[in-house]
């Protein structure tokens, strides 16, 4: 799991929970794709076997066992079943607005837990938390409960989350997707799964395009960014701290791996750059000047044509 600065008070609740020590009713309040489900799931792995009657739920799947079970005239099996939970873990307790017989039939099932000592965590989907789609009397009851927020994201935390995530699916040569206006956990997720889907479509699409050298390359790519920012190529290279020379020398880094498929790791290699800052200053390129960058690279892609 990853663990950063907006999520480690949540963590750290999960890593030590002492079942006769925790409080009777936990929130764990956080927008929409920050992980309170995985951490759901990390709280029922480390306690499946030291619980009885540990039961983990998400809102939308008790509210369709409940509909089944009062259709069918099965509420007594239903009832038993979770009222005699130990360890309840709710998920999304949200989905539950507007089904007031489910938000009914959860109080009682929370009320006889407690009442028989047992201990309950919830998460619930928002930045303000707000109980009164359950009633008053729910909503009390819940009130007294620890609540724990998880915070939004920075833009590094949701950078370094990528990385983990794609050491995690073993594709850590991908790290140098783009995550421009990505805001949680579950869009870096998505992205980077969509991104990969369509990795060899790219491929296909630029095919033949890395069939030079690297030196090649960057004969290619050079001469149209010195144009642009009217510097000279040897400048661009050197030692030259100017402004210019130095968006220029970024700008080369960031087509030749926009443009080619180089990994932001060869390009640190044969330039001998620091790969963490390099990558960062790339993003930053590309987010400050994107109407530059796709210029230059209409350009080249119709140069290569």
């Amino acid at each position: 799991m990853f663990i950063s600065n907006y999520n480690r008070l949540a963590f750290q609740f999960v890593e030590t929970f002492d079942y006769t020590q925790a409080p009777a009713v936990t929130i764990i309040i956080g927008e929409e794709g920050l992980g309170k489900t995985t951490l759901l799931t990390q709280l029922q792995h480390k306690m499946k076997n030291h619980v009885p009657n540990l039961i983990f739920i998400d809102a939308q799947k008790y509210a369709s066992k409940y509909s089944f079970a009062a259709y069918s005239r099965e509420l007594s099996s239903f009832r038993k079943f979770f009222r005699s939970s130990k360890l309840f873990l709710f998920d999304n307790i949200n989905l539950l607005k507007g089904k007031t017989k489910t938000i009914e039939e959860l109080f009682h099932t929370l009320d006889t837990i407690l009442a028989q000592e047992g201990k309950i965590v919830i998460t619930y989907r928002g930045n303000d938390l707000c109980f009164d789609f359950l009633g008053e009397r729910f909503a009390s009851r819940l009130s007294s409960g620890l609540v724990i927020r998880l915070n939004q994201p920075t833009t590094q935390e949701i950078n370094n989350f990528m990385e983990y995530y794609l050491s995690v699916i073993n594709r850590p040569n991908l790290c140098e997707f783009h995550l421009s206006n990505k805001k949680n956990m579950k869009q870096v997720i998505e992205f980077v799964d969509k991104s990969i889907q369509g990795y060899s479509e790219k491929e296909t699409e630029l095919k033949g395009l890395g069939a030079n050298s690297f030196d090649d390359n960057i004969n290619i790519v050079l001469p149209l960014v010195c144009e642009y920012y009217q510097a000279e190529e040897k400048e661009v290279f050197g030692r030259s701290k100017s402004i210019k020379n130095v968006n220029a020398r970024y700008m080369v880094f960031l087509l030749l791996h926009e443009l080619f498929e180089y990994s932001y790791k060869d390009i640190a290699q044969y330039f001998k750059k620091d790969l963490t800052g390099m990558r960062k200053r790339c993003w930053k390129m590309r987010e400050e000047y994107p109407e530059l960058f796709e210029t230059l690279c209409q350009k080249l892609y119709n140069q290569l044509d």
